[in-house]
């Protein structure tokens, strides 16, 4: 019984032990929506997307600040019509994942 207690005191104690803080790598979020080329074989009209906001990038291997505590994945456009033309990890309010695993 007592060898049960410790198991779940320590797994309690433990959870997220061993993570360190995430950062100093950090991500702008300023990015670039593009349409497709025109018909006439001009450029596609450009927007930008983003917060502007800086966010520390993040991983499983490291722990996120209380204030932005979930790792989620911004899929990014990169001057693209798709919003998943690239991806990155970064410590965010709140959960999102923008792109499936790999894309």
């Amino acid at each position: 019984m007592r060898l049960c207690w410790a198991l779940l005191v320590g797994a309690a104690l433990g959870c997220g032990a061993g993570r360190s803080a995430c950062g100093p790598a950090q991500f702008t979020w300023n990015d670039q929506r593009c349409g497709a080329p025109l018909s006439d074989g001009g450029a596609g009209n450009c927007s930008e997307v983003g917060d502007g906001k800086t966010y520390l990038r993040c991983s499983p291997d490291c722990q996120c600040p209380a204030s932005a505590a979930e790792c989620a994945t911004l899929g990014l456009f990169k001057g693209g019509d798709s919003s998943c033309n690239d991806s990155v990890a970064v410590c965010f309010p709140s959960a999102r994942k923008d792109c499936p695993v790999g894309g």
